[in-house]
């Protein structure tokens, strides 16, 4: 079990001093300027999550992987298939003459062979019998070339024109090296100019790129017959996208699949400098709580761009069957400092009237996040669960630290514990009175669990009911009446 965590606050102090260097610093801030648009605004989330992964280990290579002669004619190799593969998809787009782009990752575990997170925007073109493209955001390698086979449709990939302008990168990261940019020594410490130094040179020459897609994307919009584009809100890919469509007219609205925090930078104002931020024209919200916390966060997004319509599911709760036992559910959690979860988790297992339920993630290898939790030695004491509506009737209390599980389980009328660990991911929750918290300082858990057990009825209903609304509209059912034949 890996007992080392990512460490969120500091990553995002470091983020804070990075923008500021680099506004600061005239010659450098202009490489981040581009026809009035500011794309160190774009790269917020993914240096985000550069500056985590940092966080945990101190190594920059994770910034700037170092490359091999075989990974290179590998990369070389499905670059070519990419290319090629994307060339054909728009051939097809421009003689099709389809007025609809559908903007999805490279996954294939959905109802369409596609991203399950996006099934309800495939149901809604398919009961409307309205055909569609789809540009896809892929990484090279071999499951790309397993995706594209097991969705047997004309995709454009996101990736198609980078490789087209990596010796453009590559002078880039020249010019960049010959600046001499000076890195306060007051401002970052002597490991973090290290990563700064990464952090502008990767970003600073990914701008390069940025402009190749923005290129490519005007001259397809040109082109093609294309007046609308649906994407999940992925902030770290769609940026090129909805830039082009802006400058082309064409209309582009993205949809929420997940939770928003003080973490999720991609969707915050987080810099000052000169431009225009790119963004969709329209954010579908799951609901008026998740518009008013975008504004409280402080979203570039108008309210007026802020759209709700509805949940991405029918969250219906269920009775909850009465029992001697205080059943207690904990998710899977990717970026969980596990080590701390699991402490509160062995001192659960101590009591005999508790029965401890662990949620895997369908998509996650079941034996790693078994290890991931140190869970091994407590299997006799666990119920592991695939599927939570089998369960879901038994359960009394959930427990967990950040995840937008947490807010489904709220909608289902269950009582929430953020765990108290040295992150504050899911703060969120406890500040807008959501989900209690159960703090490392506790003298007594089970009180604390058993108290949360008992929270009544019509408490539960209004954490709902803040959450979702008080009626429920499905974000498919939106969607199906906002597409245009």
């Amino acid at each position: 079990m890996n007992n080392s965590y990512l460490d969120y606050k500091y990553a995002l102090d470091v983020l804070s001093r990075f923008n500021r260097f680099v506004e600061r610093d005239t010659s450098l801030a202009k490489k981040f300027e581009y026809h009035g648009y500011n794309f160190l605004q774009t790269y917020q989330q993914s240096m985000f999550g550069d500056i985590l992964s940092w966080s945990q280990t101190k190594n920059t290579d994770n910034v700037q992987p170092k490359s091999t002669l075989i990974i290179g004619v590998k990369t070389l190799f499905l670059a070519l298939v990419t290319i090629l593969f994307s060339f054909l998809s728009v051939l097809w787009l421009v003689v099709s003459r389809r007025k609809n782009i559908i903007f999805s990752l490279d996954k294939t575990n959905g109802s369409y062979q596609n991203d399950f997170r996006t099934n309800y925007l495939y149901t809604a073109h398919k009961e409307k019998n309205l055909p569609y493209f789809e540009i896809i955001h892929t990484v090279l390698g071999r499951n790309m070339i397993k995706n594209l086979f097991a969705r047997k449709r004309f995709a454009l990939y996101l990736e198609g024109a980078d490789f087209l302008v990596s010796p453009l990168v590559l002078m880039e990261k020249r010019k960049i090296a010959n600046m001499h940019i000076y890195i306060d020594e007051k401002l970052f410490s002597a490991e973090e100019k290290e990563l700064v130094h990464k952090l502008y040179t990767k970003y600073a020459s990914s701008t390069v790129i940025s402009k190749a897609r923005v290129l490519f994307f005007r001259i397809i919009l040109k082109i093609s017959n294309v007046r609308n584009i649906y994407a999940i809100d992925d902030v770290r890919s769609i940026n090129e996208l909805v830039l082009a469509s802006e400058v082309e007219g064409v209309s582009f609205t993205a949809l929420q699949h997940g939770h928003f925090t003080k973490y999720h930078v991609g969707w915050l104002t987080m810099t000052k400098l000169r431009g225009k931020v790119p963004r969709p024209d329209t954010l579908l919200v799951w609901s008026e709580y998740w518009k008013q916390e975008l504004l409280r966060l402080g979203t570039y997004f108008t309210p007026l761009q802020l759209v709700v319509s509805g949940e991405k599911s029918l969250c219906v709760p269920v009775d909850k069957i009465q029992d001697d036992k205080i059943s207690v559910l904990l998710p899977y959690e990717k970026n969980a400092p596990k080590a701390e979860v699991l402490r509160y988790l062995e001192t659960l297992l101590e009591y005999p009237d508790i029965d401890l339920y662990f949620k895997l993630r369908v998509d996650e290898d079941k034996q790693s996040q078994i290890e991931e939790y140190g869970l091994v030695p407590h299997l006799a004491k666990i119920i592991l669960v695939r599927d939570i509506h089998e369960v879901l009737p038994r359960i009394d209390v959930v427990i967990g630290t950040y995840s937008t599980f947490l807010y489904d389980m709220v909608a289902l009328e269950k009582p929430v514990l953020v765990l108290e660990t040295s992150i504050d991911y899911g703060n969120g929750m406890i500040e807008n009175n959501l989900a209690d918290k159960l703090s490392k300082s506790t003298d007594n858990i089970y009180k604390t669990i058993k108290d949360t057990a008992e929270i009544s009825h019509v408490e539960l209903k209004k954490r709902r009911e803040k959450l979702v609304g008080e009626q429920s509209i499905l974000l498919k059912d939106s969607l199906t009446e906002m597409l245009v034949v």
